[in-house]
């Protein structure tokens, strides 16, 4: 017997919730529905399609090999979807729609708000969001199609993605202290790894830039004083002790123009810059407003380069 395609996307939402989160439960109290609302949901697609999609393994739900393949359908006819009605929002001559941007936290934090509020000036009819993660998930949202495009700072793009990347700017590591601490003007390279160090976890893409950047300069740094995973942050802990840490320039502009921190210059080394990088779907075709904001943040954040267009982009 055929398959019922007269399918709710609502209802494909909340089925991949339920696969994502392997929970009845959990998806229920995401996406604010009752529990037997989101059973009947789910039993409701399998009539439709005429398969066992979901089987308990214990207190976890998990999807049948029907109910996988089924998953995998249902995602990118959602993404598609979100796509479509994003691109519908915009009107051709760009002076309204809807952009949803994801952001590293340097970009989002320092790089992006001014540059948006300028544009959001010029066109109030616009509906901008931005979402910040650390790049792994700035890259995964964008190319799932829940964000148009992103924006990150970063070295190396990761293989095997249909995402392409565009350098559009330059920020550097400077390394900083609080403007009365005890430290020095300046320091060789071998004194940083005495040097009581703030720095992020380890695991972030931020430690792992920064760390080949201080290896081509042959310096090594000591064990870390403190793990602290945003700039903020790291930046009151500087304010109330005496140690050190490699920020961008761009989370620490306001305060050395203030004279709030100051730079610790190294001996021997010269800048060590950061890409810059925005990144959208290779496929991806964007409204006249998408175009425009891309356009306006590519020649409006700090250090921004001259970039080609996104005419390859299409559209």
């Amino acid at each position: 017997m055929p398959m019922d395609m007269r399918i709710q996307l609502s209802k494909l939402a909340v089925y991949c919730r339920v696969v994502e989160l392997e929970s009845v439960t959990k998806t229920a109290k995401e996406m604010y529905l009752s529990q037997p609302v989101v059973t009947a949901h789910v039993r409701t697609l399998q009539d439709r399609l005429g398969v066992q999609l979901l089987y308990r393994d214990g207190h976890t739900m998990r999807p049948t090999e029907e109910g996988r393949l089924i998953y995998e359908w249902a995602k990118d006819l959602l993404t598609r979807s979100q796509e479509m009605a994003r691109r519908i929002e915009g009107l051709a001559d760009g002076s309204a729609g809807s952009a949803a941007i994801a952001a590293s936290m340097t970009a989002g934090s320092y790089l992006l708000p001014d540059v948006l509020a300028r544009f959001l000036n010029e066109r109030p009819s616009a509906q901008i969001s931005m979402d910040m993660f650390d790049p792994e998930h700035v890259i995964a949202t964008v190319e799932s199609g829940e964000h148009d495009f992103g924006v990150l700072i970063g070295r190396e793009p990761p293989s095997g993605t249909a995402l392409k990347f565009e350098e559009i700017g330059e920020d550097e590591f400077l390394l900083v202290t609080h403007a009365d601490s005890a430290q020095p003007e300046r320091v060789t390279k071998d004194d940083v790894a005495g040097l009581h160090m703030v720095t992020s976890p380890k695991n972030r893409v931020r430690t792992h830039l920064l760390n080949e950047l201080l290896h081509e300069d042959g310096i090594e740094r000591g064990p870390p004083a403190i793990e602290l995973g945003h700039a903020e942050a790291m930046k009151r802990v500087l304010k109330t002790t005496g140690a050190v840490s490699f920020l961008f320039r761009s989370s620490v502009e306001d305060e050395l123009s203030r004279g709030e921190l100051r730079r610790i210059e190294i001996e021997g080394t010269e800048r060590r810059p950061a890409p810059i990088v925005l990144t959208y779907r290779d496929s991806r075709s964007f409204s006249a407003l998408q175009r425009d904001l891309v356009d306006a943040i590519r020649h409006g954040i700090p250090g921004a380069h001259s970039p080609g267009s996104l005419a390859a982009a299409g559209a």
